[in-house]
C-alpha cells in the first residue's frame, strides 16, 4: 500500500517542527490503538528518554503477556501520570 502522504510532505506541513511532528505521530499511534507506544513517543518529545524506555519495556511486557493485565495497566497509569507531569499537564 502506497503512502498517501510522504514523510517529506508531513515535515513540510509542520514546517519541520520536530515537536509538532512527534505529536502528530503519537496521535496517529493513539488512533491505531497503540497507546503505550504513543506515550513513549510523547516522552521522547519532551526529552525524557528514561520515561520513554519505561514505556517501551511496558510494551514488551504487554506483548509477552498477550494482553494488558491489571498489573500492567497499573504500571501504565503510574507512567502516564509521570508523562503528564513532564508535559506540564
Amino acid at each position: 500500500m502506497a503512502n498517501k502522504i510522504s514523510p517529506a510532505d508531513l515535515a513540510k506541513q509542520f514546517k519541520w517542527d520536530i515537536y509538532e511532528i512527534g505529536e502528530f505521530c503519537a496521535s496517529a499511534l493513539e488512533e491505531a490503538n497503540d497507546h503505550t507506544m504513543a506515550a513513549a513517543l510523547r516522552a521522547v518529545n519532551v526529552a525524557d528518554s528514561e520515561l520513554a524506555c519505561e514505556f517501551i519495556r511496558l510494551e514488551a511486557d504487554h506483548v509477552a503477556a498477550g494482553h494488558l493485565t491489571p498489573e500492567l495497566q497499573a504500571r501504565r497509569n503510574v507512567l502516564m501520570d509521570r508523562l503528564r507531569e513532564a508535559r506540564g499537564e
